[in-house]
């Protein structure tokens, strides 16, 4: 009896016992069983074929372990696999990589030399071993990562397999030649034009291939030069992570490693920002030299706006050599008019796609096997409009008529009559046990032999998909083992609907045993998705629990957990904590992490809420298993991240703390939120003696899964911290530690943009204007686009007083109302207290200005202040100095000193140096104004010593001309050498505030009268010098042809300001338009 030996094709073992064939997946119980007793077992993969054999170690009194073997050109070669517990899909893809590697020379000499088809084989081997590579290092980092990724199918990266009858259309291949000329190449056109086999041939074949029988010169065609990487789309790429995951991963088979950067933000459990990846994967590509393409198959399935939009940001925005070519039944959603307008665009559509007389000739003898006299060829080609599905379900009904010319006149009309027709005609003339394989496999995208049996109950799968694939019966092989394939998506959709109509009973049962051979087999996803099918919710269920627990929220596939959850009847989503727990994600992730409308943000976060709360309940309270612990923690976590969206600070201490106790050291992502809640609640509050431990933790969460966002998070965090230590200098040398970071890990700035702000704010501090100005315009167009809500109101508040600063009046209350637009449409997720700074921010501006009512009565509501304990908080400090400041302005020393004496007993207690510093002036300033110098002096002297060694310089001057005078009499004081040894104050120090109180903003623009004092109310320049330094630059950008959009894009303000900038400088010039206000501007020597 013949011997049959063992052989592992893609992930699938099949071996036979006692003449039985059975199959199991490596990795299984059933896998692990099998290799104790096995000696020997061939290998076919992707990367290479090798023979595995057991062999034992120390002249076979050692332990057993498992070699590999593989002979080419008469040389044999081996290499050590492992134990046998060692041996896993990916050990044996790296040991096929090794010998591929070894016998490379070879196997490329014998491709060299075999058959005809050796051009598109030598093409198709190189593309292999590209895809085994990526895979391979892939499956290399997820070994050794805590986090979980969906292992990705290789298959969907692949050239589809073409077979050697393919029609050659070398006039349809010179066009499509054409995409190294364009950024996108968009061959649309309905179902069944032969759209991936057209690209599978161009991609596959040399320019010297194309020409045969043709009258084609070679310069008519450039030779194919590019690379391609391709990537075949199916439902679950509707998911914005999946569907860039594998685009990455494509993209990794024209140069290993090239998307790995973009791919550790995927993977990082942040809120990453599309456009962010996306920049970062652009910056990439761009150190690639040659051209290449990315091919996007059956774009048509997706229907997610996200990545429509993000298609277009790279359409926008990739490098030269980087063509997309796009193949769908639709015209996708793109700006396709505009690329069409800068010729940027090449379209091929059903027409360009159909046959010609010739190719239809050619397509019905090479392919089909069916000679035809030219003219009923033409017949069928005219009743078929040129449309290949068509003509290829013709000739398959063809195949056996007596009389084929009556039979082509027997049908005519749509695609969809003739494909009805043609259809219906194919599947009758097959025999019963086909039939009856096509209608119970029909459920499945993808099909192979062992999957067939369990759904048709037979054991010759594999047999009969050869057969189909003989035979042209519309089934595509998706490797080139000839392991999995697919039917034509028309063949499947009309055999479905047959089988609806023959088998409705047994279509939800056919769904079970799909979703049962591939739980067995360890794919989830695809259990999970006919699980569902079948319409057995609790099987669904579990299985979504099993699944999406550690790893699908992680990367942000909300869209693929939404669309699971949504047919699970409500009370079986409400009686599994994990899925109400999954649930609560869906409704935060709306919030947090994608566009929203404000109305919505609300009812989110309620039903996140009450999804938590049913997690609660399900969760008994006596069960202290691991399981439910780690369920509790990531409950916890959750509840801090919503009351942080809803601003409720206070309530987010106790949960996140529990949820730090709760949560297992491998839960990164999750103790990561945990400790970024509690940061995020100790830095609003100003608490540097709680906030250190919370720092530590999240810098050592971030350090442990090697998470780079996370770690530019935490040194955010960190930077805050020492700028509330009163140490600018650390915490300058962190901000720039982060953005240098960003650039050399991530290629990109703007994703540390928070730093940006940061940043800047110390520069302003140091009263550095013009770099203070650098770092804050960038990080805020960077926040713009997607981000923090609190830090871009930061941003505008910081810049509202580098305005203040340069003098510019106006440019700070166009920063104030930018701010407060901010706020506006973020109320939900931010803090009251966002609103009172806003509005402190309005009042300290009318005080400048010396509009002392209109201070007055901001001030009004706070007449009982003092008597509100609550609301002495570092948090208010900013409403809570302005009301001092107007107390002052109004002779009211005593009450702006009780306030200040408050709030730095506050400070002192958290020892929050900065804030210290910051009200030790203005209670010098509240003695001096009481007429108590010497109180004052000492007050003032204590503040700079606390200041000296961060460099504080606003601090003290923003403050005016009560401070300078105040400053003065220091200098004196320190002229006696025992005040000097008192006050250990340094002279060079107060001379350096000094002078920086003298020293002009501007020194370009003409000097205003505006002071920081309340003492020098503003009055209006007179006509000449009417123009502020804002209006100025508006003018100077208008004599340079800017719109008023592009002025506001340069100048980071609202559109609607810059128009409003615009009134004002013809109202003050006295002129109607721009031209007049730039031919006048340049009159008056403004420009």
């Amino acid at each position: 009896m013949t011997r049959t030996v063992p052989i592992l094709r893609d992930g699938m073992l099949t071996y036979q016992q006692q003449g039985v064939a059975y199959t199991v997946a490596v990795g299984t119980p059933a896998w692990e069983h099998w290799l104790l007793n096995a000696t020997m077992f061939i290998v076919e993969l992707e990367q290479g074929t090798f023979t595995a054999r057991k062999e034992r170690a120390g002249n076979r009194r050692g332990g057993w372990y498992w070699r590999a073997y593989h002979r080419c050109e008469g040389t044999l070669h081996r290499s050590y696999i492992g134990k046998a517990e060692e041996i896993t899909l990916a050990r044996l893809r790296e040991t096929a990589a090794l010998l591929a590697a070894h016998s490379q020379a070879s196997v490329d000499h014998v491709a060299l030399a075999t058959s005809e088809q050796s051009p598109w084989h030598q093409r198709r081997t190189l593309a292999s071993r590209h895809i085994a590579a990526s895979v391979r290092q892939q499956v290399k980092k997820h070994a050794t990562s805590r986090r979980h990724h969906p292992i990705l199918l290789t298959t969907k990266l692949s050239l589809p397999f073409m077979r050697p009858q393919v029609v050659v259309r070398p006039r349809l291949y010179a066009r499509l030649q054409e995409v190294t000329r364009h950024k996108l190449l968009l061959i649309s056109a309905p179902a069944g034009f032969g759209k991936t086999t057209a690209l599978s041939a161009w991609a596959s074949a040399a320019p010297s291939d194309w020409l045969a029988g043709e009258d084609l010169s070679m310069a008519q065609i450039t030779p194919q030069q590019a690379s391609i990487a391709w990537l075949s789309l199916d439902e679950g790429d509707n998911d914005p992570t999946s569907f860039w995951t594998y685009c990455i991963a494509a993209l990794d088979t024209i140069k290993q490693g090239i998307g790995d950067d973009a791919l550790a933000l995927l993977a990082s459990g942040q809120a990453v920002v599309l456009p962010t990846m996306l920049t970062v994967l652009i910056n990439a590509l761009c150190t690639l030299s040659n051209d290449f393409v990315l091919v996007l198959d059956d774009y048509h399935i997706i229907e997610t706006p996200a990545i429509h939009e993000a298609l277009a940001f790279l359409l926008d925005h990739m490098p030269a050599q980087m063509h997309l070519l796009i193949a769908s039944r639709l015209d996708p959603p793109l700006p396709l008019a505009r690329l069409r307008a800068r010729h940027d665009l090449l379209e091929l559509r059903a027409a360009d796609l159909r046959f010609t007389t010739e190719e239809a000739a050619d397509f019905l003898r090479q392919t089909m096997g069916l000679a035809l006299p030219l003219e009923a060829v033409a017949a069928l080609e005219a009743r078929t409009e040129g449309w290949i599905a068509g003509l290829q379900l013709a000739a398959l009904s063809l195949q056996g008529q007596e009389d084929s010319a009556s039979f082509i006149a027997t049908f005519a009309g749509s695609h969809r009559h003739v494909l009805d027709y043609l259809a219906e005609e194919v599947f009758a003339r097959q025999p019963e046990p086909v039939q009856s394989f096509l209608l119970r496999t029909c459920i499945l995208e993808r099909l192979n032999g062992p999957l067939c049996d369990a759904l048709s109950g037979q054991s010759h799968g594999q047999a009969m998909l050869t057969m189909l694939e003989r035979k042209n019966l519309f089934i595509v092989p998706l490797d080139d083992q000839r392991t999995w394939y697919r039917y034509h998506h028309l063949f499947a959709g009309v055999l479905r609907t047959f089988a609806q109509r023959v088998l409705p009973a047994r279509i939800p049962a056919l769904h079970q045993q799909a979703s049962c051979w591939y739980e067995h087999n360890g794919l989830i996803r695809e259990a999970i998705e006919h699980a569902i099918a079948s319409a057995d919710t609790e099987r669904a269920a579990t299985l979504i629990e099993q699944f999406a627990g550690p790893t699908i929220w992680t990367y942000g596939e909300m869209v693929t957990l939404q669309r699971w959850l949504a047919p699970l009847p409500e009370e079986v989503v409400r009686s599994r904590p994990r899925l109400c727990i999954l649930r609560a994600w869906i409704h935060i992730y709306a919030v947090g992490y994608s566009p929203v409308e404000r109305d919505a943000v609300q009812a989110a976060l309620d039903m996140a809420e009450a999804c938590l709360q049913d997690a609660q309940q399900q969760l008994a309270p006596d069960d202290e298993r691991l399981e439910t612990q780690t369920m509790r923690g990531e409950i916890a976590a959750l509840f801090s991240l919503l009351f942080c969206f809803r601003g409720d600070f206070p309530r987010m201490k106790e949960p996140a703390c529990l949820a730090l106790t709760l949560l297992p050291g491998e839960h990164t992502t999750l103790r990561c939120i945990a400790a970024r809640m509690l940061c995020n609640l100790y830095e609003f509050y100003g608490d540097t003696t709680m906030i250190e431990p919370a720092v530590q933790e999240l810098m050592t969460i971030s350090q442990t899964a090697h998470d780079v966002i996370g770690k530019l998070n935490a040194l955010f965090t960190v930077a805050c911290c020492q700028v509330m230590r009163g140490d600018l200098h650390r915490a300058a040398a962190s901000h720039r530690a982060a953005l240098d970071q960003a650039e050399r890990q991530l290629k990109i700035v703007s994703i540390a943009s928070p730093h940006s702000i940061g940043l800047g704010s110390i520069l302003l501090e140091w009263n550095d204007l013009a770099g203070a100005e650098r770092y804050l315009l960038p990080g805020i167009e960077s926040l713009k686009k997607r981000g923090d809500p609190g830090v871009l109101a930061d941003g505008y508040r910081l810049l509202a007083s580098l305005r203040l600063a340069q003098g510019d009046i106006d440019g700070t209350l166009a920063a104030i109302e930018e701010e407060e637009q901010v706020i506006q449409r973020s109320h939900q997720s931010l803090p009251p207290m966002f609103y009172t700074i806003a509005a402190a921010q309005r009042a300290w501006l009318s005080l400048t200005r010396g509009d002392l009512p209109a201070a007055n009565q901001w001030a009004s509501p706070y007449t009982h202040i003092l008597d509100d304990d609550e609301r002495f908080t570092l948090a208010r400090s900013t409403e809570l100095t302005t009301l001092a400041h107007i107390y002052l302005a109004n002779n009211t020393a005593e009450a702006a000193l009780q306030i200040v004496t408050r709030l730095l007993e506050v400070a002192e207690e958290m020892q929050r140096v900065d804030s210290i510093i910051q009200l030790l002036a203005l209670q010098a300033l509240a003695f001096s104004a009481q007429g108590h110098k010497q109180q004052a002096i000492s007050t003032l002297a204590r503040a700079l010593v606390l200041a000296e060694p961060g460099g504080y310089i606003r601090a003290f001057v923003s403050e005016g001309a009560p401070m300078s005078a105040l400053l003065l009499q220091v200098r004196e004081a320190l002229q006696d050498d025992e005040a000097l040894s008192i006050y250990n104050v340094s002279p060079t120090y107060v001379q350096t505030l000094l002078a920086a109180s003298r020293k002009p903003a501007l020194p370009q623009a003409t000097p205003q009268k505006h002071s920081a004092s309340i003492r020098s109310p503003h009055k209006a320049p007179r006509a000449t010098q009417a123009l502020s330094a804002r209006e100025r630059e508006i003018v100077r950008l208008m004599a340079a042809g800017l719109s008023d959009r592009e002025i506001a894009q340069h100048l980071v303000l609202a559109e609607n300001t810059v128009k409003t900038y615009a009134k004002r400088i013809y109202a003050k010039l006295d002129v109607k338009n721009r031209t007049q206000a730039v031919t006048h501007a340049v009159a008056l020597k403004i420009l």
